[in-house]
């Protein structure tokens, strides 16, 4: 390498130490607070909850202005920052390092949750999959009603949720149209409890069809039927003989 060369590198090298300094700088707070786990060569990860909803990242206590480290899912810092006061979409939360992160993007943007407000945040039941049995399955509504879709037998879906519609056990595969019963198919995994619905039943309808029934086939009052005249005038001869 040329003198040139040499001379070009290394001011790029102290370019970039300077570059790097003033971003550290930014972040001082999180860096310092979380200093022992970026440098750590071993990482314990725990398996992770899948979350939906929003945080809100605070301000570091005593010093508003600094920014919050963003960590990668192995437990080591990114070097990229992020501004206090703000809201971020959530996805996931996982201990590492004996710490907790919620994950509010890609698996480089964990942020450390002591940082953050979760009070609109929430867990998501694990995820699972519904298997058609050896016959086709019909889909039904929310509301017990037939959607006209079938499920071919031995097909795989993903299941969201649970709901007992009219007496009988469904899992929701989809929109509110995509209810699948619980006897067409197994279920590998849990799924969040939608509540249930049942049907009120026309109770008007049926009284007043009962009336109307009871009206036409409730027999009269039996009447003595009369004598023949012929029958009447011969025991009118007996009696008169007797």
């Amino acid at each position: 390498m040329s003198n040139k060369n040499r001379m070009m590198a290394g001011k790029m090298n102290r370019n970039h130490f300077r570059f790097s300094i003033r971003k550290l700088s930014i972040g001082a707070a999180s860096v310092l607070l979380g200093l022992g786990c970026a440098g750590a060569l071993h990482s314990n990860v725990q398996a992770s909850t899948h979350m939906t909803g929003i945080v809100h990242v605070n301000p570091v206590p005593n010093h508003p202005t600094w920014k919050i480290l963003l960590w990668n899912g192995e437990g080591h810092g990114t070097g990229v920052f992020i501004k206090p006061n703000t809201n971020w979409k959530v996805y996931e939360k996982k201990s590492m390092n004996g710490l907790d992160y919620y994950r509010i993007g890609t698996d480089r943007q964990w942020v450390e949750a002591q940082y953050v407000d979760d009070s609109g945040a929430s867990e998501v039941a694990g995820k699972a999959i519904y298997t058609v049995g050896s016959n086709s399955v019909n889909l039904v509504d929310g509301k017990g009603n037939a959607s006209g879709q079938v499920l071919a037998p031995g097909t795989k879906w993903k299941a969201f949720a649970k709901k007992n519609i009219n007496g009988q056990t469904y899992y929701r595969l989809g929109s509110d149209q995509q209810w699948a019963p619980a006897n067409g198919g197994t279920l590998d995994g849990s799924v969040a409890d939608a509540g249930s619905y049942q049907a009120e039943q026309n109770t008007s309808s049926n009284s007043s069809s009962s009336s109307d029934d009871s009206s036409t086939t409730t027999p009269t009052t039996p009447t003595t039927p009369s004598e023949p005249k012929e029958v009447t005038e011969w025991r009118t001869k007996l009696a008169k003989n007797a």
